[in-house]
């Protein structure tokens, strides 16, 4: 925005340099002209700065993402193990209790490869 405003600055005073026949006896407008050119160029650096900043930012999210799908999928596997647990304790029911165990041991394989990425 900031970079707009000062083109159509510097363009005014070219646009007056010319309908002046390019006679600027104090020098102000070149001084002006000089100084909005700077600016420019300097917003024009800051943007492809950020540009690279934010390119680094995506791919954090989107190596983020990976781990997300699988860390969610293993936190509902060891729900699911909680679940049964309570239940086979409830109904003492050792064959209930093995199931909830064998889904804690997935659940727990799952989050760390969520966590590490495995496979």
């Amino acid at each position: 925005m900031k970079s707009n405003l000062y083109d159509i600055q510097c363009e005014n005073l070219q646009a007056d340099m010319i309908e002046s026949g390019g006679q600027d006896k104090t020098g102000n407008k070149m001084r002006r002209i000089d100084y909005y050119m700077q600016k420019t160029k300097g917003y024009e650096l800051g943007i492809a700065d950020i540009a690279q900043k934010a390119k680094g930012y995506e791919a954090l999210r989107d190596e983020s993402k990976k781990h997300n799908e699988i860390l969610g999928f293993s936190v509902i596997i060891l729900q699911l193990s909680v679940v049964l647990s309570s239940i086979s304790a409830l109904l003492k029911k050792k064959q209930i209790w093995y199931c909830s165990l064998a889904l804690g041991i997935a659940g727990i394989v799952y989050f760390l490869n969520g966590m590490f990425l495995f496979f």
